[in-house]
């Protein structure tokens, strides 16, 4: 997934019009329709207003972070090799 559809993503999931959240950070509302649409890329300063307001890390919008599910088939992993059930991994981490 691209920056500008992890953007629309959350601008969508939240509910907000391009002109509510542009206004909201400070850019013109052809502005973020440039970043959702990957015609342009936002600086430093407007990703990180952007990642504060959507409530996600800056890595999150970069597509750095990494997905809980692969953690848990990690986890999932390293417990079969010690013997230890999973369930009580996935149980401790969602504690």
């Amino acid at each position: 997934m691209s920056i500008g559809e992890r953007l629309m993503k959350l601008r969508e999931e939240k509910g907000f019009l391009q002109r509510d959240v542009a206004e909201k950070i400070g850019i013109a509302p052809n502005t973020l329709s440039g970043y959702e649409r990957n015609l342009r890329s936002p600086d430093p300063m407007t990703l990180s207003k952007l990642a504060d307001f959507y409530g996600v890390s800056v890595d999150y919008l970069l597509g750095k972070e990494v997905e809980i599910g692969n953690i848990y088939l990690s986890l999932a992993r390293e417990a079969e090799i010690n013997e230890i059930d999973p369930e009580d991994i996935k149980l401790a981490i969602e504690t």
